[in-house]
């Protein structure tokens, strides 16, 4: 479980740009946290591997559904990678 939040720290570290925070950081580790907790954890339960430091072993109410949460995890990160990448080519495009 430390681990998980050395990880969370790290990506949710907020890069501070000329007195505003850069809202695209944040998506994008967002979306980078999603995605490494699903596929870490897609191949975590697909090799039957022990309890590691992926969120879904942790959370009773996944029990049972750790590869369907895991896959919906990994969408969940896609989408919010597809949102942010759009998002940064929509403001460069003066939008």
């Amino acid at each position: 479980m430390q681990y998980f939040l050395i990880l969370v720290l790290e990506v949710f570290y907020i890069k501070k740009m000329n007195g505003v925070f850069d809202m695209k950081e944040i998506i994008s580790g967002m979306s980078l946290l999603f995605l490494i907790q699903g596929v870490g954890g897609l191949i975590n339960h697909l090799t039957n591997g022990g309890k590691s430091w992926f969120l879904v072993n942790y959370i009773g109410a996944f029990q049972g559904w750790e590869i369907a949460i895991d896959i919906l995890l990994i969408v969940i990160g896609g989408v919010i990678g597809l949102f942010s990448m759009k998002k940064s080519s929509s403001s460069r495009n003066g939008r």
